[in-house]
């Protein structure tokens, strides 16, 4: 019912209301989209990243595993290969420390979301409401 209200008074429009109208639409549709590639764009480099790492900690492991074969003191050159290890964080741990910053930035995604879809409505509401009044 509103629907069919709200086409009935964009029908009776001048062009120029209608164009306004019209762009605020395609302005939130574009925003929709906007939201959508860059999640999608996200979610590829968080893949790339995942990947890459992955492929560190096999090496680490490779390295580990010649080191422990080749001396048992512990110390290379230096290094102390037991106290590296004890620090290496694998990628699945690392992202562990950062569940609620993805939590927080999830929140915030929603509401930049919610307030943008509102605020296009509420223009685009009351142009029409406009329209109506000047008719």
């Amino acid at each position: 019912m509103v629907g069919l209200s709200i086409l009935n008074t964009f029908m009776g429009m001048n062009l120029s209301k209608k164009l306004e109208i019209t762009g605020l639409i395609f302005l939130l549709i574009s925003f929709g989209w906007e939201c959508v590639s860059l999640d999608l764009k996200n979610n590829k480099t968080e893949d790339y990243l995942s990947a890459i790492n992955h492929k560190v900690d096999l090496l680490w492991e490779n390295e580990l595993t010649k080191f422990s074969h080749s001396n048992t003191t512990g110390m290379a050159m230096g290094v102390d290969i037991d106290a590296v290890n004890k620090q290496w964080e694998t990628h699945e741990e690392f992202r562990r420390n950062y569940t609620m910053a993805d939590n927080q930035i999830e929140v915030c995604d929603w509401i930049q979301l919610i307030l943008y879809v509102l605020g296009s409505g509420l223009i685009i509401m009351s142009k029409c409401l406009n329209n109506d009044k000047e008719r």
